[in-house]
């Protein structure tokens, strides 16, 4: 197995705000290329007495990253989404082909804050510009573009909009790079692939750059971030520690972005000659159970995987399946044309993706499959399914998308 190079990077940060947050504890470690030990970076503390909000992964009303959290599993636990579809209507004008979040009645994509409900008239609120990546991690809006110097670039935002610092990533030989698929943030720290085949870390709290890791060959992925380690799912699966270290390695290239449970990780692709979905042991990245599966399975831009602590979903491409996470016994599957997402809430699962027909967006019983409503999509799907009180949103090639139920508004 060829072993990875890993960069610790020089500080590459402007810090424009005072942050909401207490100072991760999270500390870099390793000396960077000029030899000299990582500066720290002053940090504003909350004022005494101040009052914490609820993480945004506990909010129903939210969907603060790519496959809701930092572990990818797609699981909203309350009864969110709409049952059936009343209403439903197009919003923003143009592609939104990039991650959407919401927080707090607004939902950011592509650089703007909208207020919901939100409508094709709605111009929002411009905060950044070039900003195809984001999510919320405690109370902070992270979004990843391209900088004016042609490096991939993170830019941390408080609620207001308003700029707390900014880092580039910094390039294995300096040369122009771009961020490739969405960051992912835990732990203190967020992660972020760059087309050069690099993964970078950076530090929530302060913007400080901690350190890259070389993936051999350019892939567009997402992370996943759990119990202080990080999976990456490459043209070989690693498990690297927050500080960057090596852990595992599998040799297998997974199709999806991974999804960690209570017991394994799950992902879709092939391996060990065995096309379909498969369960890895966190702690060695060896694989435990195999499922094997028709479709196009699955998709590195989207969380095509989810998991509720008592089942695994999976968006196959061909199909939506509900398995035994303990053996990969298929309790139930249905028929779905579309690679996209999936998302579990407390009584339906939701499919998004593009297929042969183009778009598609349907609702199942989570405990029988049974298919409660679909409708088609003329153009394609770009984004995962944001499911979120009674609408889901999509992104897709000509806006944005809400289907809700009759007496929700957006």
């Amino acid at each position: 197995m060829q072993r990875r190079e890993l960069i610790i990077g020089t500080l590459s940060v402007s810090l424009f705000g005072g942050c909401l947050r207490q100072n991760s504890s999270t500390t870099p470690t390793g000396t960077p290329p000029n030899g000299n030990p990582p500066e720290s970076q002053p940090t504003d503390e909350p004022p005494e007495g101040a009052q914490t909000s609820e993480p945004l992964q506990q909010i129903a009303n939210d969907w603060p990253q790519l496959g809701f959290d930092a572990a990818h599993t797609s699981f909203v636990s309350a009864d969110v989404g709409p049952e059936s579809v009343e209403n439903s209507q197009t919003g923003l004008s143009g592609a939104v082909d990039e991650t959407i979040v919401i927080y707090d009645d607004q939902l950011f994509s592509n650089g703007v804050l909208y207020d919901l409900p939100i409508s094709e008239s709605d111009d929002g609120t411009e905060i950044t510009t070039g900003a195809t990546g984001a999510l919320i991690y405690e109370d902070t809006l992270y979004t990843s573009s391209t900088a004016s110097s042609g490096k991939a670039e993170i830019q941390a935002f408080d609620a207001g909009g308003n700029s707390l610092w900014q880092t580039e990533l910094e390039s294995q030989d300096n040369s122009d790079t771009f961020h490739f698929g969405s960051p992912v943030a835990a732990d203190g720290i967020l992660c972020q692939a760059t087309g050069d085949a690099r993964v970078h870390a950076v530090d929530t709290d302060t913007g400080e750059y901690l350190w890259q890791y070389d993936i051999g060959e350019q892939e567009r992925l997402t992370p996943a971030i759990d119990s202080g380690i990080i999976y990456i799912p490459a043209n070989e699966t690693v498990a690297l520690s927050t500080e960057g270290e090596e852990v595992w390695t599998n040799a297998a290239d997974f199709a999806s972005a991974p999804t960690v449970g209570d017991e394994f990780i799950f992902l879709l692709g092939i391996a060990d000659d065995t096309r379909g979905i498969h369960a890895l042991d966190p702690d060695n990245g060896i694989i435990q159970w195999s499922t094997e599966m028709t479709g196009r399975l699955g998709s590195a831009d989207v969380a095509s995987i989810a998991y509720d602590s008592t089942t695994v979903y999976a968006n196959t491409g061909d199909s939506v399946a509900a398995l035994d996470p303990a053996n990969g016994t298929i309790n139930w599957e249905t028929d779905f044309d579309g690679t996209g997402s999936v998302t579990v809430t407390a009584n339906r699962v939701y499919a998004v993706g593009s297929g042969s027909s183009g778009g598609a967006v349907a609702a199942f019983n989570r405990e029988t499959g049974e298919e409660l409503w679909s409708e088609i999509i003329t153009s394609p799907i770009l984004t995962e399914g944001i499911v979120t009180e009674g609408s889901i949103y999509i992104g897709a090639g000509d806006g944005l998308y809400v289907y809700s139920e009759s007496d929700t508004d957006s």
